[in-house]
This record gives C-alpha cells, structure tokens and sequence, in this order.
C-alpha cells in the first residue's frame, strides 16, 4: 500500500507518541495517520484516495500561512488539507470561562490562540488534565485550525503537557518530515541507501 500525504514521521522509525485518549476520536489507534488501501479505480499507487484528512503535524508559522485554495474550502498546508492539525508550544497565557478556556500558544515560530469548550461532563482525569495547563508549560496540542475574519485560531480537541522534552525534537521532525513529503514527494528508491562493505 501507498503512504498517506500526511504520514508522519513517528511511522518511519520515531517513537510514536500519541495518548490513546487523544485518538479516540479519530477512529482508533491510528489518529489519522493511515495507509491507503489502493485507488478508487484498484490501482496500487492510491493517488485517487490517498487520505488528506488526517491529523497534520506543523508549526504555527506554517498555520498562520495557511490559506484555502476557493472561499468556503478547508485550509491547506503545503497543498495538502490541515484542518486537523497537531503541535507543541509553550502555554503564554490562559484565560478560564464558564464555557470555555483560551490559550495562547508559543513555539518558537509564532503565537496563535487555542480554545478549548468545556466538557459538561468531565472525568477526574480530565479535570486533573486541565488543572495542569499552567502558564509556562508546554503542551501537545490536537484540533481544528480555523480561519475567521483573517485571523487563524485552533479549536482544541485534546490538549497535554509535554512530560519529556525529547518530545518537541520529535514533533519538529515529524512537522519537517510531513513537510518535505508533501512538497517533494517520497524517497526516490536507491537514494540514500548505505554502502556494502567489501569484503577483505
């Protein structure tokens, strides 16, 4: 089978690290990121059905250039849909309400505001989760980039501190990986293979 446009960078050998909480609601274990079967007409190459609507690793500089191709269509992302996205940042300021909770995001690339609805019916451990996110702190971030009145902003599906900061070199990795793959396509076979030594 063919790799998604979004594959990321964890399925190629990184350590995967997304909670099973977090993926519950993108059908499973698999958050997404998940190999074409085949093309709408059987073909094994699966351009025609390659999956665009997977959860896309990025930075913030690359959501704030994030445009839609017609008015009324998802923003993209080197071409490729990033309506769900995934990211790490710091936690600049939060601010607490009675339906909902605002974030301001910092990674180093730019700033953008998260929101996050309140859950009527929060577990322990999503209110434990939420007293976490503290100023200063950096978090995991998984939601819906949105573009309104000219400004982007993220609704925010699962948002978690980051408890290992190898983490973060992981996500650049990922968002970087994603970001060659889909703007100059995959690994040309034989390229970068390693070299057999002679034997003596």
């Amino acid at each position: 089978s063919s790799v998604a446009f979004n594959q990321p960078f964890s399925t190629f050998g990184g350590k995967r690290r997304y909670r099973a909480e977090e993926m519950e609601s993108y059908g499973g274990g698999g958050g997404g990121f998940v190999q074409s079967q085949g093309g709408v007409d059987g073909s094994p190459s699966g351009k025609a059905n390659r999956n665009e609507k997977g959860i896309h690793p990025v930075t913030i500089k690359q959501m704030q250039a994030a445009n839609a191709e017609q008015e009324g269509e998802s923003l993209r992302v080197d071409g490729k849909d990033a309506t769900q996205v995934t990211f790490i940042g710091q936690i600049m300021s939060k601010t607490e309400m009675a339906t909902n909770t605002n974030f301001v995001i910092d990674d180093g690339t730019g700033s953008i505001s998260v929101k996050q609805w309140t859950d009527t019916e929060e577990t322990d451990y999503m209110l434990g989760l939420k007293q976490s996110l503290q100023e200063g702190i950096y978090v995991r971030i998984v939601g819906q980039l949105r573009a309104y009145e000219g400004e982007h902003n993220i609704t925010g599906f699962s948002i978690r501190p980051v408890t290992d900061m190898n983490e973060i070199t992981y996500h650049l990795l990922d968002a970087c990986h994603t970001h060659l793959y889909n703007t100059r396509g995959p690994p040309q076979e034989g390229v970068n293979k390693p070299v057999q030594q002679r034997q003596a």
